[in-house]
């Protein structure tokens, strides 16, 4: 299974606002993020603003651990793992 470009885009969008929101209900800025979580500030702008940006995994697993927010399930909303996904199975067989 793959995702369309509209399921891309929803995910995307929604991943987006979730981080936008987690960040300012714990009370961070965004640079205060970006040092806690060690990414670049540019980082989390391009995630923020830009809703076709697609951050690296670990960018989500560090944005996972400084939000306090589970991992796997970040990481399948950021587009990089859904359900359905037989990549790995595969590749093992």
């Amino acid at each position: 299974l793959r995702q369309t470009p509209y399921e891309f885009e929803r995910l995307a969008s929604a991943f987006a606002k979730l981080i936008r929101f987690r960040r300012l209900d714990m009370g961070f800025s965004a640079s205060g993020l970006a040092q806690i979580a060690d990414i670049e500030l540019t980082e989390i702008e391009s995630i923020e603003n830009n809703e076709g940006y697609q951050a690296e995994p670990r960018t989500i697993f560090q944005l996972a651990k400084a939000l306090k927010l589970p991992e796997k399930q970040l990481m399948r909303l950021s587009g990089h793992l859904f359900v359905g996904d037989t990549c790995f199975t595969s590749q093992v067989e």
